[in-house]
């Protein structure tokens, strides 16, 4: 699956982020992050990138882009500018993380059944949430029912609460479900 380079940037800010609460200079990575393959893959991305003047350039407009799209805030630190992450940008992160991540089954053939009933006047989080139960790995039984055989119960229950749509939204674990897709 192809990413922005504006979506690998996002990506590359929240691994620092996650581990440290602090971002880096590209040009130095404490040894505590060194041996870590996920922060050497993306040093390496990044690398590439700023040894060339014109990817470096894209790297910058990309940075430009995440600014005005609302997910990098410019702020002051003692005596020097830096950037940090919006509530926008973690939950772009988060869908992209998503997205990304390997997705556990559940045991002994078990699925996960989500059924939804969002009120019309709440159309923009039952569209969004649609969106986000397609990102799991779910599939559509009918309009308002899904269903996966993966383990993100925990992930769902966050979205949930996040959106604030508990009132509306059921969750059955099932085992032996057949569908006939005949009929």
């Amino acid at each position: 699956m192809g990413y922005s380079l504006s979506d690998k940037m996002l990506l590359f800010l929240s691994d620092f982020f996650d581990t440290t609460e602090h971002v880096f200079s590209f040009h130095y990575i404490p040894p505590f992050l060194r041996g870590l393959p996920k922060r050497y893959e993306n040093r390496k991305w990044m690398e590439e990138f700023l040894e060339d003047k014109n990817k470096r350039q894209k790297i910058h407009s990309a940075l430009a882009n995440l600014k005005r799209r609302g997910y990098l805030q410019k702020k002051k630190f003692e005596k020097s500018y830096g950037f940090i992450l919006t509530p926008k940008a973690q939950k772009k992160i988060f869908s992209l993380q998503l997205k990304i991540q390997k997705k556990e089954k559940l045991p002994h053939n078990e699925q996960l059944m989500i059924f939804y009933d969002i009120p019309e006047k709440f159309k923009y989080k039952r569209e969004i949430f649609r969106n986000k139960l397609k990102d799991l790995g779910f599939d559509q039984l009918q309009k308002s029912i899904w269903i996966t055989s993966n383990n993100i119960i925990k992930d769902i229950r966050s979205i949930i609460k996040d959106f604030g749509i508990e009132d509306g939204v059921q969750m059955l674990k099932v085992k032996d479900i057949k569908i006939d897709k005949s009929v």
